[in-house]
Protein backbone atom coordinates (compact mmCIF):
# COMPACT_ATOMS: atom_id res chain seq x y z
CA UNK A 1 0.00 0.00 0.00
CA UNK A 2 1.19 3.28 -1.07
CA UNK A 3 2.75 5.66 1.71
CA UNK A 4 4.33 9.02 1.07
CA UNK A 5 4.70 12.44 3.09
CA UNK A 6 3.39 15.81 1.78
CA UNK A 7 5.53 18.07 -0.31
CA UNK A 8 3.56 20.18 -1.95
CA UNK A 9 2.61 23.61 -1.77
CA UNK A 10 -0.91 24.89 -0.62
CA UNK A 11 -2.29 25.94 -3.95
CA UNK A 12 -4.70 29.03 -4.37
CA UNK A 13 -8.08 28.85 -6.57
CA UNK A 14 -11.29 29.77 -6.53
CA UNK A 15 -14.66 27.85 -4.78
CA UNK A 16 -15.84 25.20 -6.77
CA UNK A 17 -18.43 23.44 -4.93
CA UNK A 18 -20.64 25.18 -2.10
CA UNK A 19 -22.29 22.05 -1.96
CA UNK A 20 -19.61 19.61 -0.66
CA UNK A 21 -18.83 19.38 3.03
CA UNK A 22 -15.99 21.24 2.81
CA UNK A 23 -15.48 22.56 -0.48
CA UNK A 24 -13.61 20.35 -2.81
CA UNK A 25 -10.44 22.08 -2.96
CA UNK A 26 -7.34 23.15 -1.36
CA UNK A 27 -8.29 26.22 0.65
CA UNK A 28 -7.69 29.97 0.29
CA UNK A 29 -5.11 31.64 2.64
CA UNK A 30 -4.29 35.18 3.08
CA UNK A 31 -2.85 37.78 5.95
CA UNK A 32 -5.12 38.70 9.06
CA UNK A 33 -6.23 42.42 8.64
CA UNK A 34 -8.90 42.90 10.51
CA UNK A 35 -9.40 41.73 14.51
CA UNK A 36 -12.37 39.37 13.99
CA UNK A 37 -12.58 36.93 11.18
CA UNK A 38 -14.96 37.14 8.53
CA UNK A 39 -18.23 34.54 8.73
CA UNK A 40 -16.38 31.92 6.49
CA UNK A 41 -12.89 32.42 7.65
CA UNK A 42 -10.74 30.76 10.58
CA UNK A 43 -7.76 32.77 11.82
CA UNK A 44 -5.14 30.31 13.96
CA UNK A 45 -2.43 32.47 15.96
CA UNK A 46 1.13 31.08 17.12
CA UNK A 47 0.06 32.23 20.16
CA UNK A 48 -2.23 32.31 22.84
CA UNK A 49 -4.77 34.45 23.13
CA UNK A 50 -4.68 35.42 19.92
CA UNK A 51 -1.16 36.93 19.58
CA UNK A 52 1.79 36.53 17.30
CA UNK A 53 1.95 35.69 13.37
CA UNK A 54 -1.45 35.11 11.97
CA UNK A 55 -2.80 33.17 9.10
CA UNK A 56 -6.43 33.30 7.65
CA UNK A 57 -8.25 30.29 6.33
CA UNK A 58 -11.13 29.83 4.00
CA UNK A 59 -13.31 26.88 3.51
CA UNK A 60 -10.88 24.16 1.96
CA UNK A 61 -8.51 21.52 2.88
CA UNK A 62 -5.22 22.71 3.99
CA UNK A 63 -2.83 19.03 4.36
CA UNK A 64 0.41 20.81 5.52
CA UNK A 65 -0.31 22.65 8.51
CA UNK A 66 3.13 24.95 7.62
CA UNK A 67 2.37 28.19 6.42
CA UNK A 68 5.58 29.46 7.65
CA UNK A 69 5.95 31.75 3.90
CA UNK A 70 4.54 34.11 4.10
CA UNK A 71 2.79 34.13 7.17
CA UNK A 72 5.34 33.01 9.84
CA UNK A 73 2.68 30.54 10.98
CA UNK A 74 4.95 27.53 10.90
CA UNK A 75 3.71 23.66 11.69
CA UNK A 76 3.15 22.78 15.02
CA UNK A 77 2.89 26.11 15.85
CA UNK A 78 -1.00 27.09 16.43
CA UNK A 79 -1.62 27.99 19.96
CA UNK A 80 -5.23 30.02 19.36
CA UNK A 81 -7.84 30.51 16.84
CA UNK A 82 -10.56 32.23 16.37
CA UNK A 83 -13.81 30.57 14.14
CA UNK A 84 -16.11 32.69 11.78
CA UNK A 85 -19.88 32.08 12.11
CA UNK A 86 -20.72 29.75 9.31
CA UNK A 87 -17.58 27.81 9.53
CA UNK A 88 -15.68 25.00 11.78
CA UNK A 89 -12.56 23.85 12.20
CA UNK A 90 -11.38 20.26 12.45
CA UNK A 91 -7.32 20.64 13.28
CA UNK A 92 -5.17 17.16 12.82
CA UNK A 93 -2.07 16.19 14.92
CA UNK A 94 -0.33 14.69 11.51
CA UNK A 95 -0.29 15.82 8.28
CA UNK A 96 -2.84 14.88 5.36
CA UNK A 97 -5.65 14.90 8.09
CA UNK A 98 -4.28 11.64 9.56
CA UNK A 99 -3.90 10.76 13.60
CA UNK A 100 -6.16 12.36 16.51
CA UNK A 101 -8.45 15.45 15.55
CA UNK A 102 -10.26 18.23 17.37
CA UNK A 103 -13.14 19.91 16.30
CA UNK A 104 -13.56 23.13 17.14
CA UNK A 105 -17.13 25.26 16.44
CA UNK A 106 -17.79 28.03 14.51
CA UNK A 107 -18.92 31.04 16.19
CA UNK A 108 -16.10 31.30 19.09
CA UNK A 109 -12.79 32.47 19.80
CA UNK A 110 -10.51 29.84 21.32
CA UNK A 111 -7.72 31.69 23.38
CA UNK A 112 -6.45 28.89 25.34
CA UNK A 113 -6.05 25.22 22.96
CA UNK A 114 -7.28 21.89 24.50
CA UNK A 115 -5.27 19.87 26.56
CA UNK A 116 -2.50 18.54 24.60
CA UNK A 117 -3.01 20.40 21.79
CA UNK A 118 -1.08 23.67 21.76
CA UNK A 119 1.80 23.74 19.39
CA UNK A 120 0.50 20.05 17.91
CA UNK A 121 -1.20 20.72 14.61
CA UNK A 122 -0.04 19.84 11.16
CA UNK A 123 -3.51 19.64 9.26
CA UNK A 124 -6.96 21.62 9.06
CA UNK A 125 -10.10 21.07 7.14
CA UNK A 126 -12.10 23.89 7.57
CA UNK A 127 -16.07 23.17 6.60
CA UNK A 128 -19.35 24.71 6.37
CA UNK A 129 -21.11 25.04 9.13
CA UNK A 130 -24.20 24.55 7.88
CA UNK A 131 -23.53 20.60 7.11
CA UNK A 132 -24.02 17.86 9.24
CA UNK A 133 -20.43 17.85 11.08
CA UNK A 134 -21.26 13.21 11.18
CA UNK A 135 -21.76 13.99 7.42
CA UNK A 136 -25.28 12.37 7.46
CA UNK A 137 -26.92 15.08 5.39
CA UNK A 138 -26.05 14.08 1.89
CA UNK A 139 -27.70 15.61 -0.77
CA UNK A 140 -28.43 14.24 -4.04
CA UNK A 141 -24.85 14.34 -5.97
CA UNK A 142 -22.53 13.58 -3.13
CA UNK A 143 -20.99 10.54 -1.09
CA UNK A 144 -19.15 10.38 2.37
CA UNK A 145 -16.12 8.72 3.58
CA UNK A 146 -15.40 7.62 7.08
CA UNK A 147 -12.33 6.13 9.01
CA UNK A 148 -14.36 4.31 11.26
CA UNK A 149 -16.69 1.29 10.64
CA UNK A 150 -20.51 2.26 10.89
CA UNK A 151 -20.11 5.51 9.53
CA UNK A 152 -17.71 6.34 12.60
CA UNK A 153 -14.72 8.70 13.52
CA UNK A 154 -13.79 11.62 10.69
CA UNK A 155 -15.30 11.81 7.84
CA UNK A 156 -16.02 14.05 4.96
CA UNK A 157 -18.78 14.79 2.12
CA UNK A 158 -17.27 14.78 -1.07
CA UNK A 159 -19.04 15.01 -5.06
CA UNK A 160 -19.02 12.38 -7.55
CA UNK A 161 -18.91 15.29 -9.99
CA UNK A 162 -15.31 16.41 -9.29
CA UNK A 163 -14.18 12.69 -8.58
CA UNK A 164 -11.28 13.85 -11.02
CA UNK A 165 -10.21 15.78 -8.49
CA UNK A 166 -9.21 13.87 -5.88
CA UNK A 167 -6.40 11.46 -7.08
CA UNK A 168 -4.43 11.87 -3.81
CA UNK A 169 -5.35 11.21 -0.63
CA UNK A 170 -4.57 15.45 0.59
CA UNK A 171 -6.92 16.01 -2.49
CA UNK A 172 -9.97 13.97 -0.84
CA UNK A 173 -10.05 15.62 2.30
CA UNK A 174 -9.35 12.07 4.55
CA UNK A 175 -6.31 10.45 5.53
CA UNK A 176 -4.37 7.76 3.14
CA UNK A 177 -5.34 4.19 3.65
CA UNK A 178 -8.36 5.18 6.38
CA UNK A 179 -11.62 4.27 4.94
CA UNK A 180 -13.61 2.09 6.85
CA UNK A 181 -17.07 2.96 5.73
CA UNK A 182 -19.01 4.30 2.64
CA UNK A 183 -22.02 6.10 2.60
CA UNK A 184 -22.94 6.60 -1.59
CA UNK A 185 -25.65 9.19 -1.23
CA UNK A 186 -28.93 9.28 -2.80
CA UNK A 187 -29.40 6.81 -5.72
CA UNK A 188 -28.22 8.34 -9.36
CA UNK A 189 -26.57 7.24 -12.47
CA UNK A 190 -23.08 7.47 -10.37
CA UNK A 191 -20.99 5.13 -9.23
CA UNK A 192 -18.09 5.72 -7.04
CA UNK A 193 -14.10 3.79 -7.48
CA UNK A 194 -11.88 3.50 -4.73
CA UNK A 195 -9.02 3.03 -5.34
CA UNK A 196 -5.33 0.93 -3.83
CA UNK A 197 -2.92 3.73 -5.14
CA UNK A 198 -2.69 7.28 -6.06
CA UNK A 199 -4.09 8.98 -9.71
CA UNK A 200 -6.62 6.12 -9.89
CA UNK A 201 -4.18 3.40 -9.47
CA UNK A 202 -3.79 -0.02 -8.69
CA UNK A 203 -6.81 -2.19 -7.72
CA UNK A 204 -10.77 -0.72 -7.43
CA UNK A 205 -13.51 -1.28 -5.66
CA UNK A 206 -16.38 0.22 -6.84
CA UNK A 207 -19.78 1.47 -4.81
CA UNK A 208 -23.27 2.05 -6.49
CA UNK A 209 -24.49 5.47 -5.60
CA UNK A 210 -28.01 5.04 -2.98
CA UNK A 211 -25.48 1.92 -1.57
CA UNK A 212 -23.98 2.34 2.12
CA UNK A 213 -21.36 0.04 3.25
CA UNK A 214 -21.40 -0.25 6.94
CA UNK A 215 -17.80 -2.21 7.12
CA UNK A 216 -15.30 -2.38 4.13
CA UNK A 217 -13.83 -5.46 5.56
CA UNK A 218 -15.66 -7.78 4.34
CA UNK A 219 -14.96 -7.21 1.07
CA UNK A 220 -10.81 -6.95 1.10
CA UNK A 221 -10.83 -2.60 1.31
CA UNK A 222 -10.80 -1.93 4.40
CA UNK A 223 -7.91 0.88 5.04
CA UNK A 224 -6.73 0.60 1.80
CA UNK A 225 -7.87 3.71 -0.40
CA UNK A 226 -5.54 6.63 -1.87
CA UNK A 227 -7.53 7.91 -4.48
CA UNK A 228 -11.22 8.52 -6.35
CA UNK A 229 -13.06 8.23 -9.67
CA UNK A 230 -16.16 7.83 -10.67
CA UNK A 231 -18.43 6.59 -13.67
CA UNK A 232 -22.06 6.03 -14.69
CA UNK A 233 -23.01 2.67 -13.74
CA UNK A 234 -23.57 0.01 -16.16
Amino acid sequence: MLRYSLGLAMVLTTAMSASAYAFDQYGVTHRCTTPEPADQEVFVYVNGNFGGNCVALGPGFYPDGDFSVPYGVPNDSISSLKVGASVRARLFVDSWYGGAYYYFGGGHDYGVMPSGWNDQTSSIRVETNSRSPVCNDLQVGEFALFRGANFTDDCVVLTYANTELYYTPDRMGIANDTVSSVNGGPRTSDCLHLFWDQYDGGPGFTVRSGTVISDLTPYGWNDQTSSLGSSTCQ
